[in-house]
């Protein structure tokens, strides 16, 4: 191809008239026609008389407009020279003196290479005004700025050959930096030579938010491409740091030395993993339920077991730019399963690859994912017929790469970029990190457990949150997504997400917050309803969802606390859940049931970890007979109703001369009648201890502080003995106040054993006093005991040094070091679990929560005054015994304010 350089004045442009044109073309023609010398000469200026006539010649300048025919074909062409002789340069003028603008003047030079003798020489035309070399090689012309246009000039002899071209085989790649130690990123730089033949050499430089020598080691500099062969490789090292920082990225650019137009580039990610990875709206915390979003038919495959119905899907990964690749498996061994290529909408086939392809036994696919290293390939290949299980790596076109044989059955397989290795999930449940090079070589220091849930099948890893997902659930119910944090060594089980209507899952991904899932349903026919492989869309399946309320009734005494218990499905949603509720006059009651006449509201709070709470509506006590009065409830949660219910206050005012069934049963037992007065009371505190739900958990209650000696004596559930009296000298009767030891030869015998308890059980069991005066105990000994050494029921409330014990069904003392310095009052002990204890003091919990182990209960009578064996006694003045299940510290505050205004209404409180 014949090229003309036009070149541009310093002051004005240029542009030979006809004449010149055809002047020009004809000194170029005689040139050519000339035997090209071996070295670069120049030629002597040539008379106009020499010049041969002019020759209509074709000249088109590729910045101007037209076009003109081209003439006659030249004769003659340069000579060949030596091969690989430097281009040789060759002036054709002096050219006539054109003016251009004063003394300055056009030149024009011919320049072409002896390597390439088939190609055109090169016509050049320069300004004397500008002294700037115009250079050409074999490449091509490297021209300045002034250079205007390349104009044809002459016959066409043809376009130059291509010049060679260079590509890196992954343009992108993430990796994850590490804690310690290096990682290397390998690359491909492949070459199209276009006949180019002998090594070609690329230099590289490296650029980028990455910092050289710190994040990554900037080498090699060059690479050679070997003659004969079409790649080379080199690699990168990766420098591991503790520093949280932003994800940073190394651009490398490829160009080859002596063809600078061939450029290639590739740019690695260093994703940061220093930071923690919170648990935030994208990462759900506890279980959820994801509901569909869309459904569509998977597409055929090239060669599918089901035609018209899908291809047999059997796992699922997603590539960077979108697209996924799926397992094409079956249900009997075929050499066409391999792994498909689908687009991003999951709708097309783009790419197949067939074991048989591969050159591998047939078989079925039983998991595939994808290397972000270098965009390669490994998929499960079970061969049913050994069974043998193979792993295999693959090229995205196809190559094999290699195929390892293991000995154990596994299912699911994805690639972890943060450790740049394979995870595997063995048909056991076992899910294993493994070695990619050498896959069958399980990683050590990482994760290694078991797979929650059963039926555990395919697997897909969250390089962005690192997290994996585990899917589960048998083919005829709702699958199941097990959600793990594998950051650390340790795994942890975030949550399971329920898909309401996804059966038989053979595999899952997640895009953003969706959650994408294959369905096999052809293969799991009638699961639910589509007889085709499907592929399932749960839009935000990671997004947490609005929590559900429910709200259960409640009811209450006038006077008491009814307890509305408000329990929450969180769908996901992490932390406190607050909101406000209100009272609603909608039934019998009216303000004027509540105190200060106010209907009642507030607000709730559930705490982080929890899914419940307890909303206390206090009603007003008043002394009208009337009939149980009802009342709504409503809950809000973002300032929208979610729950509403009923409260029932129910009436404890009796008509004059009415008591409770069990007061009237307990003032016939007693010998001397208490007055109207006294009943009363007595009534008033069955009724309280019957509203805290305290009076069915006893087995024995006696109040002391009574009107007269033998009513003090009475067990007044009636469902254990009464108490008895024992000394020559029995312990001393006081009105209103109770019994009186003497510390010496007599005490209180309650006339039956824990081992006899109906509500005093093992594992559930209290006991208390009313204690009238406050005297420290001698620390060994107990105001409430029983017969036997060791003493396994204890209770001593203050010792002589200030401290406090405790036994209840166990061998072992608990309480407090310190802190006793008043015994007055109500002293009690629960035991709610086998190694659950606590103290309380007037209804409050009195020292350290105990966690010795029960033991079970002895076959001896409760004791006040005296206890062990042989018998330890105790001077105490006691006003109230009681025995039976263990209370909760709600059910203690209770008991201690019932007793509590019995005691004051009688004259004994505490002051």
């Amino acid at each position: 191809m014949r090229l003309a350089v036009w070149a541009r004045s310093p002051r004005r442009y240029w542009r030979p008239s006809a004449p010149s044109t055809r002047r020009y073309a004809s000194a170029s023609s005689a040139l050519l026609s000339r035997t090209q010398p071996s070295t670069a000469t120049r030629c002597r200026p040539r008379s106009r008389a020499s010049s041969p006539a002019p020759t209509p010649a074709s000249t088109k300048s590729l910045g101007s407009k037209g076009s003109n025919k081209p003439a006659s074909t030249q004769s003659g062409r340069p000579a060949p020279a030596p091969p690989r002789s430097p281009p040789i340069a060759r002036s054709i003028g002096p050219l006539p003196d054109q003016p251009l603008h004063r003394r300055t003047y056009m030149k024009k030079i011919l320049l072409w290479d002896p390597r390439f003798p088939d190609r055109t020489p090169l016509v050049i035309v320069v300004s004397n005004a500008i002294a700037t070399a115009i250079t050409i090689d074999g490449t091509g012309a490297v021209l300045p700025e002034v250079v205007l246009g390349i104009a044809r000039i002459g016959g066409d002899t043809g376009a130059a050959p291509d010049l060679p071209a260079i590509a890196f085989t992954v343009s992108a790649v993430p990796i994850a930096e590490g804690d310690s130690g290096t990682k290397t990123v390998t690359h491909r730089l492949s070459v199209v030579r276009n006949g180019v033949t002998g090594p070609l050499v690329a230099n590289l430089t490296y650029t980028g938010t990455a910092t050289a020598g710190g994040d990554y080691i900037a080498s090699p500099a060059s690479a050679t491409i070997p003659a004969g062969q079409d790649y080379v490789d080199f690699t990168t090292t990766i420098n591991s740091d503790t520093v949280a920082e932003p994800d940073e990225t190394i651009i490398i650019t490829a160009t080859l030395a002596a063809y600078p137009a061939a450029v290639a580039i590739k740019t690695i990610t260093i994703g940061n993993d220093d930071a923690s990875i919170p648990i935030n709206p994208g990462s759900p915390s506890g279980d959820r339920t994801a509901s569909l979003t869309s459904r569509a038919q998977l597409p055929d495959g090239a060669a599918p077991a089901n035609a018209g119905f899908g291809f047999p899907c059997t796992g699922l990964d997603m590539a960077s730019d979108g697209t996924f690749w799926a397992g094409h498996g079956s249900a009997a061994p075929e050499a066409n399963t391999g792994v498909v290529k689908l687009n991003s909408a999951l709708t097309a086939v783009t790419a197949q690859i067939t074991t048989a392809q591969l050159g591998l036994p047939a078989g079925s696919v039983q998991g595939v994912t994808i290397d972000d290293s270098d965009g390669s390939l490994y998929f499960i290949l079970v061969n049913f017929t050994g069974p043998v299980t193979y792993i295999v790596h693959c090229t995205a076109a196809g190559v094999l790469i290699s195929s390892t044989q293991i000995g154990t059955s596994m299912n699911g397989i994805a690639y972890d970029n943060q450790r740049d290795c394979l995870i595997v999930l063995y048909d056991s449940g076992n899910i294993r990190w493994q070695d990619k090079s050498a896959p069958h070589s399980v990683l050590t220091g990482v994760p290694a457990f078991a797979a929650a849930g059963s039926d555990n099948d395919q697997l897909f890893y969250d390089p962005t949150r690192k997290e994996l997902l585990v899917t589960g659930g048998a083919n005829n119910v709702n699958g199941t997504v097990d959600v793990y944090n594998v950051a650390s060594s340790t795994q942890t089980l975030l949550g399971t997400i329920t898909l309401d209507q996804c059966l038989a899952i053979e595999g899952v991904v997640r895009r953003g917050d969706d959650l994408i899932a294959l369905s096999d349903q052809k293969t799991h026919p009638g699961s639910n309803g589509f007889n085709f492989n499907q592929v399932d869309v749960y839009a935000n399946a990671f997004l947490p969802g609005t929590p559900s309320f429910t709200l259960a009734n409640a009811s209450a005494a006038e006077g008491g606390a009814a307890g509305f218990v408000l329990t929450a499905n969180r769908n996901g949603t992490a932390g406190d859940l607050t909101g406000t509720w209100t009272a609603v006059m909608n039934g019998t009651a009216v303000a004027a049931d509540f105190p200060a006449g106010t209907v009642p509201s507030g607000t709730w709070t559930i705490p982080n970890g929890s899914n419940a709470t307890t909303i206390s509506v206090t009603s007003f006590d008043d002394t009208t007979q009337e009939s149980n009065e009802t009342y709504g409830m409503s809950v809000s949660y973002s300032s929208a109703v979610v729950a509403t219910g009923t409260g029932t206050i129910n009436d404890n005012d009796a008509p004059a001369g009415s008591y409770q069934a069990e007061s009237n049963a307990l003032f016939a037992r007693m010998a001397t009648a208490p007055d109207t007065t006294r009943k009363g009371k007595i009534d008033d505190l069955i009724v309280a201890l019957k509203n805290g739900g305290i009076w069915s958990k006893l087995d024995g209650l006696y109040v002391m502080a009574a009107h007269a000696q033998q009513p003090a004596l009475l067990n007044w559930t009636g469902a254990k003995a009464d108490a008895a009296l024992v000394g020559t000298t029995p312990p001393a009767f006081t009105t209103d106040k109770g019994f009186t030891t003497d510390g010496a030869a007599n005490y209180i015998d309650y006339g039956w054993t824990p081992a006899g308890g109906t509500s005093f059980q093992q594992n559930s069991a209290g006991m208390g006093l009313w204690i009238n005066n406050n005297a420290a105990m001698s620390n060994g000994t107990a105001c409430l005991s029983v017969a036997v050494s060791g003493q396994p029921i204890a209770l001593n409330p203050r010792g002589s040094t200030g401290n406090s014990a405790y036994r209840v069904n166990q061998t072992a003392a608990s309480g407090a070091a310190s802190g006793r310095t008043d015994s007055r009052g109500a002293n009690s002990v629960s035991r709610t679990a086998a190694n659950a204890t606590q103290m309380y003091a007037n209804g409050a919990a009195s020292g350290p929560a105990g966690t010795t182990a029960s033991t079970a209960p002895v076959a001896s009578n409760f004791l006040s005054g005296a206890g062990s064996s042989p018998l330890v006694y105790q001077a105490q003045s006691f006003g109230m015994a009681w025995m039976g299940a263990g209370l909760t510290a709600s059910e203690h505050q209770a008991l201690y304010d019932a007793v509590s205004t019995y005691m004051t209404a009688v004259g004994n409180q505490v002051i």
